[in-house]
């Protein structure tokens, strides 16, 4: 029986006529379809393609364990509004698998997130690497293991949109966010400035009220009531709520 099953592996193993193994050439698909999900946010499909017991770890959140748990929590941010406001592209050239014995494959590559706004793409660009485990469960290819790590932002030009002065006024003051703290933002030669602490940023307009910075993936949006009263600013990292910031003058 054990030969069987290793000459079996081993002719998922053999090349094809364009030099990719069949393991290969369907584990690349399964991960293609899982991406199309992610950027869709079509999340019942996107949990097709985990291991109940997955463990994700990424080097900014964190683990988490379990499908259930990513994708609830891909459902309160990415996917809160229900479209994605981050965009996923593999970096050409940089996907390479490895098959391992009587489990599956190990695939790793880069890839960029692309920040968008009604659609378009505004700026805001991040890198990063990955690292998948791909195994067989009831019958069908799961990563079991997951792993998003070393993100850097990339410098990008932000497509901006001309904001009347007067409305950028309405939005200069002081705002206190749980995490942040006290955050500024001025009216400086025309632009909207934001400091916080040692943190400042030059806010890059996309529409009259949602902003972009060049150097992070960061979206600032201005709640602001029916007379055009700023209240509240949030702030969007790679499409995720991470700040609400209350005006307080």
């Amino acid at each position: 029986m054990r030969s069987i099953y290793l000459f079996a592996c081993l002719i998922c193993w053999l090349p094809n006529a364009d030099g990719q193994s069949t393991l290969e050439r369907d584990i690349l698909e399964q991960d293609s379809l899982f991406w199309l999900a992610y950027n869709r946010c079509e999340l019942e499909t996107f949990g097709n393609f985990l291991a109940e017991d997955l463990e994700f770890y990424h080097d900014k959140g964190g683990l988490t364990r379990t499908r259930d748990s990513l994708v609830a929590g891909f459902s309160r941010g990415l996917c809160a509004t229900g479209s994605n406001q981050v965009e996923r592209r593999v970096v050409e050239g940089s996907v390479v698998l490895y098959p391992i014995s009587d489990y599956g494959a190990y695939l790793r590559g880069a890839h960029t997130f692309h920040t968008l706004v009604d659609g378009k793409e505004v700026g805001g660009v991040e890198e990063a690497q990955f690292a998948h485990l791909w195994t067989r469960e009831n019958g069908r290819w799961v990563m079991s293991r997951v792993v998003s790590y070393d993100h850097y932002p990339q410098e990008t030009a932000v497509a901006e949109v001309a904001v009347p002065e007067a409305i950028l006024r309405t939005y200069v003051g002081e705002y206190e966010a749980p995490q942040t703290g006290t955050v500024n933002v001025t009216l400086v030669a025309g632009q909207l400035q934001l400091q916080s602490g040692e943190m400042r940023f030059t806010l890059d307009p996309l529409t009259e009220t949602t902003f972009a910075v060049a150097s992070r993936p960061l979206i600032f949006e201005f709640v602001t009531t029916a007379g055009g009263q700023a209240t509240t600013l949030r702030v969007r990292e790679n499409g995720n709520l991470v700040e609400e910031a209350r005006r307080v003058d």
